[in-house]
């Protein structure tokens, strides 16, 4: 077969595995079955389809069945459709990783690193040793194959397990847990089974380890890790600075798949470290802290090609993954079932109860873990890609080569076929996904809203003789309907709400956090703060709906609130009077001052204005709300927010009188800006009417965009 044929069967049968994937998602969600399940079911049934269809024809008698049955034996469609190794960690694993890590939100991350790191670390040695004794003891593998096959298969792929969180609205520090347990898994695993295989290869590892060996191994074990975690930051710093000043979405986009794969093969080929690690740490830092740089409307457009790409190396990973699991020989049947059976069943809950009964001891009540959420986090590590690819990179001469892999895929087979299709029954069983109180008055309010506004559509469209009055009376008469049910619900509530004030004032206070969050990322895309400034009150939000979290309110604080230090009026030493160096000192002093200045002004005026939104719709809520009307705890929250906003209004007053040179300026540049964003909307009008042709918008865009960029370089400049 020519070069130009083959490239022809590659793409087909590209083509096909995605389509295949698209109908698999369809019957899916019909069906009620996990994706990655479907799948995996799918794939497996690709290398079998002449048997399968050969079967059925015997059954129904049918020759045209017999006949095409044999043609697909002949066809040998196997043939075309590979499981390579160096496809899936070169190409889909990079992207598939950066996909989970960028969606990963680090504060909620930041807080379950010390679960992460002890699934991570002491879990994964509890999986090796335990799945390697149960391997050696019961099946009589030698100690090197069984903690090779042990390092390989400990490796866990939670794509299926956080779909299924996804859609039974499971907290999101638990679905952080099991995310970040394997993005980290991944990484060390990987690294332990590179360095057992190199070991048994070299003949330097056997039944026997030497010491010698151990501590030349456990250096090079904390040196990929430390070198991964170096490259990925720096790459995703310089990647994240590139990207946001970038204006055009196909760049960005092109630059993040450069960043994820590039990142991967210098760490693991240029400096053999963790190629996931690295990856993973800039994918970290481009969707928490690059992502703030870009452009709302760019943000969501990264986040769904994102989630296309992601859609797109799933699919074809796990269609190969079923391919490869169809091909395996089936005569290690005993063997597979031993080793499924122990890591499903002993020795994945075992290492995560050990692990997180750690972690337990040294955190407070409120967030230790459960027994349930031990049993989810358990049930929830199933075995995916990495290890398919990972047994791959076993040379086929090893003696155990073929065994490993049946293993292998065995055992990925059974985590998917067990654990997935059981873990929505199970989170039914411990009552997860279950609306809270909160999110119940959220469904009946959204209800009656909805349904209102749908009337008044209808009286608008009667009015302009859209429809005629028996419609519109047919239709009102069903809404109305709606909407009164939607309120007797509501009205239920409210005696519950009336009891349980604790409850009431944790959901309202979590709604006055949504709202002064959305002020903050408002006023920093019409670029009123700066993006420290952003991040500095997003960090305050965060804590707060944590402290929330943990049954705290506001008014039982433990923790004192932060002061921030004096911003000096002058210079205390005269700079200036030091020789040469002298005036660059004072200059880099008056510049830091400056900056200092207009930071805590722009802190203080967007406080001020997020708690007088707040009021404002309180006050909405304590007047109208049928459920919160002249609720004492409504007038609680408004009494809290009043207060603080006589106090940002005083501490915005302070320094516009301490320093009235800076801040002259800087009140004069927010007003300009608010200038340009109105022209820049008006020029957009002008646009879409015709007004003026495409050059012509360019061109006032370009004079905007210099002004602008004179003017925030005179606010936020140093």
């Amino acid at each position: 077969m020519n070069s130009e044929a083959t490239i022809l069967y590659e793409v087909i049968a590209i083509l096909g595995l995605l389509g295949i994937s698209s109908l698999v998602y369809i019957i899916c969600k019909r069906i009620a079955v996990p994706f990655a399940v479907g799948l995996l079911l799918s794939g497996i049934s690709i290398p079998l389809a002449d048997k399968i269809v050969t079967q059925v024809g015997l059954l129904f008698g049918s020759n045209f069945l017999l006949s095409t049955g044999q043609r697909l034996a002949e066809f040998n469609i196997g043939n075309f459709i590979e499981f390579s190794p160096s496809v899936v960690f070169f190409i889909f694993l990079p992207t598939l990783i950066f996909e989970s890590a960028y969606h990963l939100n680090y504060r909620t991350f930041r807080g379950v690193i010390p679960e992460v790191i002890a699934l991570s670390t002491l879990g994964l040695t509890i999986s090796i040793i335990g799945i390697g004794s149960i391997l050696h003891y019961l099946v009589g593998l030698p100690w090197s194959v069984s903690l090779l096959f042990g390092s390989l298969i400990s490796a866990t792929d939670p794509v299926a397990i956080l779909a299924i969180f996804k859609e039974m609205r499971i907290p999101k520090r638990l679905s952080t847990i099991v995310d970040g347990e394997s993005l980290m898994n991944d990484g060390t695993a990987l690294i332990i089974f590179q360095i057992l295989l190199a070991g048994i290869l070299g003949s330097q590892f056997n039944d026997k380890i030497s010491a010698s060996y151990v501590a030349e191994q456990g250096g090079h074990l904390l040196f990929t890790i430390m070198a991964a975690i170096l490259i990925g930051a720096f790459f995703g710093w310089l990647f994240s600075f590139v990207i946001a000043h970038t204006k055009n979405k196909g760049v960005q986009l092109t630059l993040s798949i450069i960043l994820a794969h590039v990142t991967f093969i210098v760490s693991e080929v240029g400096f053999h470290a963790s190629g996931i690690l690295a990856t993973m740490i800039a994918g970290i830092i481009v969707g928490n802290f690059g992502r703030r740089k870009m452009h709302p409307d760019a943000q969501h457009s990264f986040a769904d090609i994102w989630q296309f790409v992601g859609f797109v190396s799933n699919s074809l990973v796990f269609l190969l993954l079923g391919v490869k699991l169809g091909q395996t020989n089936l005569n290690f049947w005993n063997y597979t079932l031993i080793a499924g059976i122990g890591l499903i069943l002993i020795i994945r809950p075992l290492s995560v109860i050990i692990s997180l009964s750690l972690t337990n001891k040294f955190r407070n009540a409120d967030i230790q873990q459960n027994w349930k959420e031990k049993l989810i986090i358990s049930w929830g590590g199933l075995r995916g890609a990495l290890a398919a690819a990972a047994v791959l990179l076993i040379p086929e001469t090893f003696i155990y080569a073929e065994q490993l892999q049946a293993m292998t895929a065995g055992v990925i087979f059974m985590t998917f076929m067990i654990n997935a299709m059981t873990m929505k029954p199970l989170l039914k069983w411990l009552n997860f996904g279950e609306y809270t109180v909160s999110e119940k008055i959220q469904y009946h309010e959204a209800q009656a809203l909805i349904n209102e506004k749908v009337i008044r559509h209808l009286d608008h469209i009667k009015k302009i003789k859209y429809i005629n009055t028996e419609n519109h009376h047919q239709l009102v008469h069903e809404y109305r309907e709606k909407v009164q049910k939607a309120e007797d619900s509501l009205s239920e509530l409210k005696d519950t709400y009336k009891e349980n004030k604790r409850e009431t004032e944790k959901i309202l206070t979590h709604y006055s956090l949504g709202i002064e969050l959305r002020t903050y990322k408002k006023l920093f895309h019409y670029k009123e703060i700066s993006e420290d400034r952003l991040a500095s009150l997003v960090s305050s939000i965060n804590r707060q709906l944590g402290r929330l979290e943990r049954d705290e309110l506001p008014d039982e604080r433990k923790s004192p609130p932060k002061i921030a230090p004096p911003i000096p009026k002058k210079y205390i030493w005269e700079a200036e009077k030091i020789p040469f160096i002298g005036p660059w000192v004072d200059y880099l002093y008056q510049a830091y001052r400056r900056k200092k200045v207009v930071s805590r002004w722009q802190h203080y005026r967007a406080r001020s204005i997020s708690s007088a939104k707040v009021v404002r719709d309180f006050q909405i809520l304590y007047k109208e709300h049928d459920v919160f009307k002249h609720s004492p705890i409504v007038k609680k929250i408004m009494q809290r927010y009043k207060k603080w906003n006589v106090n940002a209004e005083k501490k915005i007053q302070k320094l516009e009188a301490d320093f009235p040179e800076i801040l002259r300026k800087t009140r004069f540049n927010f007003v300009q800006n608010m200038c340009f964003l109105q022209e820049k909307q008006i020029e957009k009008e002008f646009l879409d009417k015709g007004f003026i042709s495409d050059k012509i918008f360019e061109d006032l865009q370009e004079d905007i965009r210099s002004r602008s960029k004179k003017c925030r370089s005179s606010v936020f400049s140093l």
